[in-house]
């Protein structure tokens, strides 16, 4: 069944989502195209993300969204 958000955009319905898991490597591999500070805060993103700290991955999401 697919959803729609209020800007009308189709969605699909998380029920019918396969979840994947990702190596240590397939979450580091993005953030290294990157370069500096950028590089750095995705760095810090993807572990706190492996060591399930939600606030320090927040902060580094947030972060990382500024500088780019």
């Amino acid at each position: 069944m697919l959803n729609k958000l209020e800007n009308g955009i189709d969605v699909q319905d998380f029920d019918t989502i396969k979840p994947i898991t990702l190596s240590s490597w397939d979450q580091m591999a993005p953030v290294k195209k990157f370069e500096g500070a950028l590089s750095v805060k995705g760095n810090v993103g993807v572990e706190a993300s492996e060591e399930k700290r939600v606030e320090a991955y927040m902060t580094a999401v947030r972060s990382f969204a500024d500088e780019w």
